[in-house]
């Protein structure tokens, strides 16, 4: 698969750089390369000066790796995300993989995958965070620090220092993860907390990051729970039902 996927990307490549980048003898390269024209993706080689191996032009690899199945999910997911992420390459990727599709096969898969939405944008006089998210990201690909003023859960203000490493959706808030250099520390921020969000000059070294799977731990707040029983307006039920559930 990583040779089909070079070959894809590169088009043509010689065997001995091959067999470097996958780091095997050119041997073992050329036994890969049979099997692979056995699995029925067309491998041709080029003779001469600048020559080497290549997938067969215009050959539709769908057609081999990926199934209905496999195509709608990507799309599904890459959907779903841009609502939020509006950047290029979230267009450009959608672009290649509907380009990936068969013909005779674009109509159906397009429908399957317009059977679920995932819309992350706010209805009618919702804050619209995409702003933030797209300052966020850009602070993450040129590891440039951002610079915020805060107000944690307790309702303090504070000025923050931040190396910005990775951005997290949870139900429906939006958070960053990073290094806060105010207080020497990881610490997960809430982007509706956030103000005057910019974007620094200073560039960090990226340090060593491990990201936890789930954001619970840093908001597990079981020691405080106690229990209550409230009445409420009529109108109120519904946001309150979407929020806790219909068995609260």
């Amino acid at each position: 698969i990583s040779i089909i996927m070079i070959l894809l990307e590169r088009k043509r490549v010689s065997v001995p750089e091959l067999a470097k980048i996958c780091e095997v003898t050119p041997r073992t390269i050329q036994r890969d390369l049979e099997a692979i024209n056995l699995a029925g993706v067309p491998v041709v080689s080029f003779p001469g000066l600048g020559g080497g191996v290549g997938i067969m032009e215009n050959y539709k690899l769908e057609k081999r790796l990926f199934s209905t199945a496999d195509v709608t999910t990507l799309l599904m997911g890459l959907g779903s995300i841009r609502s939020s992420l509006t950047g290029e390459e979230v267009a450009g990727a959608l672009a290649k993989i509907k380009g990936m599709i068969p013909e005779e096969h674009r109509e159906a898969i397009e429908l399957k995958a317009g059977q679920i939405t995932i819309d992350t944008t706010p209805w009618m006089g919702g804050h619209d965070y995409s702003g933030a998210i797209a300052l966020v990201q850009a602070a993450m690909d040129e590891r440039r620090l951002l610079r915020f003023a805060y107000k944690d859960r307790k309702q303090n203000s504070s000025l923050r220092t931040v190396e910005p490493y990775r951005l997290i959706l949870k139900t429906m808030n939006w958070y960053f993860e990073g290094f806060c250099l105010t207080r020497q520390d990881f610490h997960i921020f809430k982007l509706s907390r956030m103000a005057d969000i910019a974007m620094l000059d200073e560039r960090y070294e990226a340090r060593a990051f491990f990201p936890q799977q789930s954001i619970q731990p840093a908001f597990d707040d079981r020691n405080d729970v106690v229990s209550a029983t409230l009445r409420v307006r009529e109108a109120a039920l519904d946001p309150l039902t979407d929020l806790f559930g219909p068995d609260c």
